[in-house]
């Protein structure tokens, strides 16, 4: 098994330098699949992503959704950026991180951040603001994963617009979570693929493979996506498919290194809390949430169930892309996709469902004759009120009450003397809000840690959500050995 936490660096830098010879590489081939749209189309793309671009800078709250993952995000990007190393740092005094531990997630987010970062320095604000801008980016990506998918620039220019204008996607992309990454990477892997099927030969190939490889590695549940990717291949038995197939298995290679973590990590906090909760019960619900969900609209779903029916095989990579990502949430990380936080990973598999709908609302339209005209601009508006419907949602705190109140009770604890180190379940969280040393509360109960580098040192034990629920107990054990002598904030 190789060393992650060091060499996480430099493999993504390669698989960076390989992404871009990739896209230089297919370069013609992107030229020629745009080649004829008309310069209406392209002037309404940019006025898409001007209106997506300043809903996302000017809009949506920058600010953390998820406690308090979007800290260890941002902590591990800083290490990267600072130190070379992709760990989540749970012990920091004087300002230096001594120990490291390997996150829970795949490194494609925190490894661009961490590039973002080496330019602008690491903050809470950078963060938000980079996010913002590859959320923007997603939407002329989103564009050409359609256009050249579906082989119209009128359907890629409504998935563009709707990518430009959802509400899930414009609040996501105030935040620091990995997701808007994640179907950015989609868009591009969705692009290759369309490339491919066009010219199959060994150049679209490695562009297929890069953007894969790139997906893969933003969120862990993304390697589902190989099996709809296989079964595209298989169906459309493209000329040049014997390139893609090995360059395919490398690509998924990496994500699979960083697998164990997550399994690791699920195991002991995340599936205890869902035992005896029904999969099935769960995966009727998470696909539910497309018809009655606040943050996108039901005519997108009635129109991805209509492509689906009517694609046949043409389409079936891309159903196969929904139920194999809902499965995931549904049976292997169960969570329901309707409650808190967890509308974000909805975005998991926002675009299949765009272009589902797009190709659905192509073959209607195709139908429609001499009311063509009429029909569009009754879908139109029909998804413009849908949309208008559900704009509050991008206001909305997905938070709970008790973390947005952690939240803000932390940030009043940069009036504490500058020498405290906070002892918390979350040691990114204060290094990240407050800049301040910080160590995870398991070490005030280490002797040679407290006689050593914390002897002498002001304690304060960040008594938030996580340390009242503590399912180990090392709060209570904190609280007990310390007594009076400990600072509870």
């Amino acid at each position: 098994m190789p060393d992650l936490l060091h060499a996480t660096q430099a493999a993504c830098g390669t698989l960076l330098a390989l992404l871009c010879a990739a896209l230089w590489l297919n370069r013609g081939g992107l030229r020629a699949a745009l080649t004829g749209i008309p310069r209406g189309r392209w002037a309404a793309l940019a006025a898409a992503c001007a209106a997506g671009a300043a809903l996302r800078w000017l809009v949506a709250p920058h600010q953390p959704t998820t406690f308090f993952d979007e800290y260890e995000h941002i902590d591990a990007a800083r290490n990267l950026a600072e130190a070379g190393l992709f760990g989540r740092c749970d012990f920091r005094i004087d300002g230096t991180c001594l120990s490291h531990w390997l996150p829970q997630w795949p490194p494609a987010w925190h490894f661009l951040l961490s590039l973002a970062f080496r330019v602008v320095g690491p903050s809470e604000t950078a963060a938000y603001a980079f996010n913002a801008l590859v959320g923007a980016a997603t939407i002329p990506l989103a564009f050409l994963a359609a256009t050249v998918l579906l082989e119209s620039s009128g359907a890629g220019l409504a998935v563009a617009t709707l990518t430009a204008l959802l509400p899930l996607h414009v609040k996501m992309s105030g935040s620091a979570s990995p997701e808007v990454c994640s179907m950015a990477f989609m868009a591009l892997t969705a692009l290759a693929a369309g490339l491919f099927l066009k010219a199959p030969g060994p150049r679209p190939a490695l562009l297929l493979a890069c953007g894969a490889c790139w997906a893969f590695l933003a969120r862990a549940e993304n390697v589902v996506l190989a099996a709809p990717l296989a079964l595209l291949i298989a169906t459309a038995r493209p000329g040049g498919a014997r390139y893609v197939w090995p360059l395919l298995a490398l690509a998924l290679t990496p994500a699979l290194l960083y697998l164990p973590g997550a399994r690791e990590y699920y195991a002991k906090f995340a599936w205890p809390l869902h035992e005896g909760v029904s999969g099935l019960r769960l995966l009727a619900g998470n696909l539910g949430y497309w018809l009655w969900g606040p943050s996108v609209p039901t005519a997108l779903a009635l129109a991805a169930v209509w492509g689906a029916l009517r694609g046949g095989t043409r389409t079936a990579w891309l159903a196969a892309w929904v139920l194999a990502v809902e499965a995931v949430y549904a049976f292997v990380h169960p969570v329901d996709l309707s409650t808190g936080d967890a509308h974000r990973l909805n975005l998991q598999v926002l675009l299949p469902v765009m272009l589902l709908a797009a190709w659905g609302a192509r073959d209607l339209l195709s139908r429609s004759g001499a009311r063509r005209a009429a029909m569009l601009g009754a879908a139109a508006a029909l998804f413009a009120v849908d949309l208008a419907l559900r704009a509050p949602f991008v206001s909305e705190d997905l938070a709970g009450s008790q973390e947005r109140r952690d939240y803000v009770r932390l940030g009043e604890a940069a009036s504490l003397p500058k020498d405290c180190i906070f002892a918390t379940h979350s040691p990114p969280s204060v290094i990240t809000r407050l800049g301040r040393d910080a160590v995870h509360v398991r070490h005030l109960l280490d002797d040679a840690v407290v006689r050593g580098p914390l002897a002498g040192r002001r304690l304060v034990l960040v008594d938030d959500r996580w340390c009242r629920e503590d399912p180990e107990g090392f709060c209570a054990a904190v609280k007990k050995r310390y007594g009076a002598g400990l600072t509870v904030w």
